[in-house]
């Protein structure tokens, strides 16, 4: 039995504070998260044929011929290392994607015991995917992979701390609240400041001291 639409739907609206629903037919939807400056596109479809979950980052960058090369080349070696998910290049409009796949003909109801999976499915679009796609959408400009990624124990805190807070991995009460104005500080400088979010990308609880931190001022246009 494929997975529930609506239990999807459901799952994803608890997680995420924007979800833009396509439903194509009583067997197939899209739905289209935006996050860090791509968006997101999970996808359901039960029919007699296929019955699969997807998550697709589309249009990462679209390759001009200058770098193109050195990118999918770049793309096919994080490929090996991934066991779920893979970049994918369409020759002919040229664009990078990300897409990991799950068949769901063997699933059985209660839905609810897939919600783990489903939030695992996303979290490698998110990590594997979304943290490398930005690094492929600057080599396609460059031709280089960026240094900062190279080096040994490299973090990216908008990867490892804005993003698990915006999806509501990270909740308000597991912050010390010796480190929450610290945590504020960070993600006012790498995500609101920067234009990269708007407050209200974050969980209301977040939103609430993002607001306080930056005064009264704040609001939807930031």
């Amino acid at each position: 039995m494929p997975i529930g639409i609506d239990f999807v739907k459901a799952l994803l609206e608890e997680d995420f504070n924007s979800v833009f629903e396509q439903r194509i037919s009583d067997e197939e939807a899209h739905f289209i998260l935006p996050f860090s400056g791509f968006h997101l596109v999970v996808r359901v479809i039960n029919d007699s044929n296929k019955d699969f979950l997807s998550v697709r980052i589309p249009a990462i960058t679209q390759l001009k011929n200058e770098h193109r090369a050195a990118v999918l080349e770049k793309a096919m070696h994080l490929n090996y290392r991934m066991i779920v998910g893979k970049y994918g290049f369409d020759p002919h409009d040229g664009e990078l994607e990300f897409e990991a796949v799950i068949a769901t003909d063997g699933f059985q109801e209660p839905w609810e015991s897939y919600a783990g999976i489903v939030r695992r499915l996303i979290g490698v679009a998110l990590n594997n995917g979304g943290n490398d796609a930005q690094f492929l959408r600057e080599m396609s400009y460059t031709g280089k992979w960026p240094e900062s990624k190279e080096k040994p124990g490299a973090e990216d805190p908008y990867e490892s701390l804005v993003m698990p807070i915006k999806t509501g991995a990270i909740s308000l009460s597991k912050i010390a609240e010796a480190k929450r104005d610290e945590v504020v500080d960070i993600l006012i400088k790498l995500s609101i400041s920067p234009g990269k979010d708007k407050v209200e990308d974050y969980p209301e609880e977040w939103q609430e001291v993002i607001r306080k931190k930056m005064g009264s001022g704040s609001g939807t246009e930031i």
